[in-house]
């Protein structure tokens, strides 16, 4: 929301298509990047191994290799969703690419 009200109000090029339908497919990745790919990516694999280390103990390696498979899943549809692509939403870069 705080991302979406700055490119609203300052001057400058959008991070957000002016058709409302691209907002929305914007709006869609945005959304992967702030909940399925921040849990299964950062949260609960890079976390789980650096978060240890930074509190000087050992990651609990059969956690971190739990999160594997989801963190496949949500590389393997990003990846799918970018095959021939340069952008994730759109013909250049939006919000969807920085999140």
């Amino acid at each position: 929301a705080i991302c979406r009200y700055i490119d609203d109000a300052f001057p400058g090029p959008s991070l957000r298509p002016g058709d409302l339908a691209a907002k929305a497919l914007v709006d869609q990745w945005v959304g992967v990047g702030c909940d399925s790919a921040d849990k299964a990516c950062i949260r609960n694999y890079v976390l789980a191994y650096a978060l240890p280390k930074w509190q000087g103990r050992q990651p609990d390696m059969e956690k971190v290799a739990a999160a594997v498979p989801a963190v496949q899943q949500v590389v393997t549809v990003i990846d799918q969703h970018l095959a021939g692509r340069d952008w994730i939403a759109g013909d250049g870069l939006t919000m969807a690419d920085l999140f």
